[in-house]
C-alpha cells in the first residue's frame, strides 16, 4: 500500500508544480506576474484528490483485510469466508477514508500556505515548484508511513473480527515482536491474555487498533493469537 501512496504523492506534485507553470504562462500573456490570487488555480481539487487516493488503495486495504482474516480463521479453525460486502468491511473502509481525508487536508493547507508565502514575497514559478517539492514530499513521507501501518493494521483487524466472531474462541493474546525495537509498553504486554471482547490492558482491542492513540500504534508490528477455551 506505501507504493501506491508514494506513486500518488509523486503524482500530486508533478500535478501542482505543472499548474504553477501553466497559471505563469497565462498570467504572463496578460502581461501580468503570477500573484497569490492565482492560488486556487495552482491547487487541485482535494475532494477529487481523495477518490483518486482511495480508488488506488482501496483494493489493497480490501486484500489485507482478507489476508488478515484468512489468516485468523485458519487460527481459529473457523468455517466462515471473508465477505467484502460485511457490514464491518465498510466501517473500516470508511475510517480509514476519513483517516487519509485528513492526511489531504494537512497537505493541501500546508502547500497552499507555504506558495501564498512565497508568491506574496514575489518568488518565482521555480521557487514555488521547489516549496511544492519541498512541502509535499515531507508531508508524503508522514503518508507513506502510515501507509505502511495501515498494511497491518488491516491484517490484525481482519483477524480480530474472525476472532470475534468463532464460537471456538474466547480469549485472544498480544505478542509483540521481542527484537530489542520494540516499544517499553509492548514489550511489558507480550503474552497478555484477555477475553476476545475486551481491550488489553494498553486500551487496545488488537495491535493497531485505530481507536488507540498514535504512540501505541505507529509503526506497530505486533499480532494477536486467538486461545481456545481448553488453552488457557
Amino acid at each position: 500500500m506505501d507504493k501506491s501512496v508514494q506513486k500518488y504523492i509523486s503524482a500530486l506534485v508533478k500535478k501542482i508544480n505543472n499548474n504553477l507553470k501553466n497559471a505563469n504562462k497565462s498570467a504572463k500573456k496578460m502581461d501580468k506576474q503570477l500573484d497569490a490570487n492565482s492560488i486556487d488555480i495552482v491547487m487541485p481539487n482535494m475532494n477529487e484528490e481523495l477518490e483518486t487516493l482511495m480508488d488506488d488503495i482501496t483494493p489493497y486495504i480490501i486484500a489485507t483485510l482478507s489476508a488478515g482474516f484468512i489468516y485468523g480463521a485458519k487460527q481459529a479453525r473457523h468455517a466462515e469466508a471473508f465477505d467484502m460486502s460485511a457490514g464491518w468491511v465498510d466501517d473500516y473502509l470508511m475510517e480509514r477514508r476519513a483517516m487519509f481525508n485528513t492526511v489531504l487536508d494537512d497537505i493541501y493547507k500546508t502547500t497552499r500556505e507555504s506558495l501564498v508565502n512565497v508568491l506574496i514575497a514575489g518568488g518565482s514559478v521555480n521557487q514555488a515548484q521547489e516549496i511544492v517539492n519541498r512541502v509535499v514530499n515531507i508531508n508524503g513521507f508522514r503518508a507513506e508511513r502510515i501507509a505502511r501501518t495501515e498494511s497491518l493494521r488491516a491484517i490484525n483487524r481482519g483477524s480480530h473480527q474472525v476472532y470475534m466472531e468463532s464460537d471456538n474462541v474466547t480469549h485472544k493474546q498480544w505478542n509483540t515482536t521481542m527484537d530489542g525495537k520494540e516499544r517499553e509498553s509492548h514489550g511489558i504486554i507480550n503474552g497478555e491474555v484477555v477475553r476476545v471482547n475486551e481491550p488489553f490492558s494498553n486500551g487496545l482491542m488488537y495491535p493497531l487498533d485505530p481507536a488507540g492513540p498514535a504512540y501505541e500504534v505507529v509503526n506497530c508490528r505486533c499480532t494477536h493469537r486467538p486461545l481456545k477455551r481448553e488453552e488457557l
